[in-house]
């Protein structure tokens, strides 16, 4: 009976070792942490600098790159417990860097932890990775349907008739309005944080906004800088690459987010402007492939000094004018801007002050004007706040008509929830009013004119504004 325990126990040591000398030698494991930008490591030279300073694809033919890109992409989307690359002859020194690029640029690995383990022969190259995950695969079908729904319905907003620079506008300003900078535990550094809750720090802005911007066909990344602990977007635009910091442009009034109030300062900057007071002293950043960001084509665009949401419609612009006296503006792709409204608005104006540290580490306190005009879109017409704290609703032809909130405060933020528009009143932040349409129809809806019932909102939610329409809001009247 010893004779036999022996002989098996032998045996199971054998088998063992035999994996341990095939393909260049025997196997040696090693562990280690990658630097993610999920995790919070604003380092992506973390384990090798010389390694990005040559940028990866020098090392990799772009071809092997890729395709073990997307092989360990597949691997690890699928959460396999041992992934064998011995096949691309991945340089053991490199594995774990182009590990972690994989992984920073598919923001839909938010599940995929910084710890790996991987094994490698004695000729030097890598053979698998056994990598680690902080979500369960019970948990994980329920984290990725809210991710996916939520990536969904940021994406529902943007559409093949727009320019990619119409694109990544609309997708900033859906972040920035969806998003509350708030450190929320792990998951605040993640794009799953930003569809699970809104509550995101700079690197939860920055790869929600590079997955939905990769979603809608426009190439971009990140730029990290650990000097700073900070981390922001690249986007490529007509070919020429271009800085956006989502954080620094999203506005909070006493750490509440306010809806539909966000900057465009940092939007499709160059380097020399992100550096400078008016890109808030931006330094020490680092980026894959190291791309140049000196492009200044939008440094003084139209929307730096717009602070409330954009509309993109069938080609065009529409933003509220940054004056006391204002307008509804609308703008071709020319450049060429006419008032749609015939009429102009009273805004109220808050100075925004930011301070920044600067490279030298001295603090800088930096004053923007905000003129408190909110715009959003709903049911075919144009909806924007006025100084008294009512809402106009402005038709394509520029008709006004005007919303009596029953308020004199001033309304500082406003949105649409559900096809409902949403407020908020500035001496009441933290408690928005959402009002029904067939609430405040009566206050400012005329009459249709012959077969048009373009004046009338969608109160059934069918998608169209017409006879049924009428018929339910003349019930409610009556």
């Amino acid at each position: 009976m010893k004779s036999k325990r022996l002989v098996a126990l032998i045996m199971s040591l054998i088998l063992m070792v035999i994996p341990m000398f095939v393909y260049g030698g025997m196997l040696n494991v090693k562990s280690t942490t990658v630097a993610l930008l999920q995790d919070g490591n604003y380092d992506i030279e973390y384990n090798d600098k010389e390694y990005y300073k040559k940028s990866l694809i020098s090392l990799f033919s772009i071809d092997n790159y890729q395709s073990f890109s997307q092989y360990m992409y597949n691997a690890l989307l699928n959460q396999e417990e041992e992934i064998w690359v011995d096949n691309f002859n991945i340089p053991v020194s490199e594995f774990s860097s182009a590990f972690s690029k994989v992984i920073n640029d598919n923001p839909d690995l938010f599940f995929v932890s910084s710890s790996v383990s991987y094994a490698y022969y004695n000729d030097g190259t890598t053979a698998y990775a056994r990598p680690r995950y902080t979500v369960s695969k019970d948990d994980l079908t329920q984290a990725r349907d809210i991710f996916n729904k939520g990536a969904d319905k940021a994406l529902a907003k943007v559409d093949d008739s727009m320019t990619d620079e119409q694109k990544a506008l609309v997708l900033h300003d859906y972040i920035c309005n969806a998003a509350t900078y708030s450190e929320d535990g792990e998951i605040s550094h993640s794009a799953y944080g930003f569809f699970y809750n809104g509550r995101v720090v700079c690197a939860g802005y920055t790869l929600a906004y590079s997955y939905l911007l990769k979603q809608a066909g426009i190439e971009s990344g990140f730029v990290s800088s650990k000097d700073m602990a900070h981390a922001w977007n690249s986007v490529k635009i007509d070919d020429k690459w271009y800085n956006a910091d989502l954080t620094y442009d999203d506005i909070k009034y006493d750490n509440v987010n306010i809806y539909g109030n966000y900057g465009h300062t940092n939007f499709l900057k160059s380097d020399s402007y992100f550096s400078s007071e008016a890109g808030m002293y931006h330094f020490g950043g680092e980026t894959y492939g190291n791309p140049t960001f000196n492009s200044t084509s939008y440094d003084n665009y139209f929307w730096n000094k717009v602070f409330s949401q954009i509309i993109v419609h069938n080609g065009d612009y529409y933003y509220v004018q940054p004056a006391s006296r204002s307008y509804l503006i609308k703008r071709d792709l020319k450049g060429n801007e006419s008032n749609l409204s015939k009429s102009a608005f009273n805004l109220p104006k808050l100075t925004i002050t930011s301070s920044a540290v600067d490279s030298a580490g001295t603090e800088h306190q930096i004053s923007n004007t905000d003129y408190m005009g909110r715009l959003d879109f709903l049911d075919n017409r144009f909806y924007l706040t006025s100084a008294t704290g009512k809402i106009c609703s402005v038709a394509f032809n520029g008709d006004i008509c005007v919303i009596d909130s029953g308020s004199n405060d001033y309304i500082i933020g406003m949105t649409t929830t559900n096809n409902e528009l949403t407020v908020q009143y500035y001496q009441n932040l933290a408690t928005p009013v959402t009002y029904s349409k067939l609430e405040y129809f009566n206050n400012y809806m005329s009459k249709p004119n012959g077969n048009s019932y373009n004046n009338y909102p969608d109160i059934d939610y069918d998608g169209y504004v017409n006879a049924k329409d009428y018929a339910m809001i003349k019930r409610s009247a009556s």
